[in-house]
């Protein structure tokens, strides 16, 4: 089983982001964004460069969204403990082949 590792990233200047309705919208908008360049990927029609770059725009509107909220690193640390928990009983780190295509 891999643990992925996130590179650090800067949250926007707060004039740019706001704890609101929009800020999550975002969030469904890159998510849209990388939906798409993964699947044309997959289809062998994009690229594996753009499935990233969408997947860093994915993970900058994250960022802002913690930061817009005011999270701090320890309540996030406790919420990815909780969900890795409920993961595990549930069975989603077990071994085996990987399924994809």
């Amino acid at each position: 089983m891999r643990q992925v590792t996130f590179p650090t990233l800067t949250a926007f200047h707060p004039d740019m982001q706001r704890a609101d309705k929009q800020q999550i919208v975002k969030i469904l908008e890159e998510t849209a964004e990388l939906s798409v360049a993964a699947n044309d990927y997959r289809k062998g029609e994009g690229s594996r460069d753009h499935m990233a770059d969408e997947l860093a725009d994915v993970l900058q509107t994250l960022a802002n969204l913690v930061d817009a909220y005011q999270l701090s690193d320890d309540e996030l640390a406790a919420a990815v403990e909780r969900v890795t928990a409920h993961n595990r009983e549930r069975g989603r780190y077990r071994s085996g082949e990987r399924r994809m295509f």
